[in-house]
């Protein structure tokens, strides 16, 4: 049975629980970010009117406060947080309490806030994104990819460093790879490039690869490689998974010279989300 909202002021902030004092601008957004905190957790509360050391101050509740709230949530989330909002009346004083259950929304599996409002038909750049995890009585930012857990069908596709480099002056003209779809989806759009700030890499794309596929080899040629400033060079992948979400795989390679490379770190993740829209139309 859910606690009374007397009951989670008296135990006071904690994993579940945060107070805000009142329904300020700066204290609406803490609060998105504490409920997305919330529901990529145990789920909890937020109760607007309650300073932060349990005293009933009360917050300035409209005609139309839930429904700005619940609207400003809904468009502040991604994807838009499940909500209750409630107010409760404390010895005189109005306490509007915001809950949220734990969850994991399907294709997305994480829940993320933004600071701009999302309109319903625009992809989401997740970069502008940001994915909290509570600790204590405290939110903290987190990597999004780290939070989620991986769908049994995603695309992954590996890039690894491969052979027939040919000499440069600085760096090798010729960079040649080897890519793959590990992942058991189709990986659509298949982009590959490279990204430095001096160096012009060429680009090769697009390309379809089906799940589990086979090993395939290319070369990115470089027509300016006197002009490398030392600097790694990162060979990314962009392509598209069956759902609409978009992702980046990336290596790291520092050139060795005219000679080659040596691979360093590796990394995936998911660059564009779908809009919201695409999600609703899912059910």
């Amino acid at each position: 049975m859910a606690k009374t909202t007397e009951a989670l002021i008296n135990a006071g902030e904690n994993q579940t629980v945060e107070f805000k004092e009142s329904l300020s601008s700066g204290r609406k957004k803490e609060a998105i970010e504490t409920l997305v905190a919330f529901a990529n957790g145990s789920g909890g509360s937020v109760l607007f009117g309650v300073t932060d050391d349990g005293q009933v101050v009360g917050a300035n509740v409209g005609a139309d406060t839930q429904e700005k709230l619940a609207e400003l949530i809904r468009r502040r989330t991604y994807p838009s947080l499940p909500v209750e909002i409630t107010v409760t009346s404390i010895e005189g004083a109005v306490v509007l309490r915001v809950d949220t259950p734990a969850d994991r929304p399907p294709l997305i599996g994480v829940y993320c806030s933004s600071t701009e409002n999302l309109n319903d038909t625009d992809v989401v750049d997740t970069a502008n994104l940001s994915a909290f995890r509570r600790v204590g009585a405290t939110n903290r930012r987190t990597n999004f990819m780290l939070l989620r857990e991986p769908r049994r069908a995603e695309p992954d596709v590996v890039l690894r460093r491969g052979t027939g480099m040919t000499r440069g002056a600085q760096v090798p003209k010729s960079w040649g790879y080897v890519y793959s779809n590990a992942g058991d989806a189709w990986a659509f759009d298949v982009r590959i490039f490279a990204i430095h700030p001096t160096l012009k890499l060429s680009y090769v794309g697009p390309k379809d690869l089906e799940p589990n596929s086979d090993s395939d080899s290319a070369q990115l040629a470089c027509s300016n490689p006197e002009e490398w400033d030392g600097t790694p060079v990162v060979l990314a992948a962009e392509y598209s998974d069956p759902n609409g979400l978009k992702w980046r795989s990336s290596l790291t390679l520092t050139p060795a010279g005219s000679e080659g490379y040596v691979s360093g770190a590796r990394d995936r993740l998911i660059y564009e989300f779908p809009p919201m829209a695409h999600l609703t139309n899912r059910g």
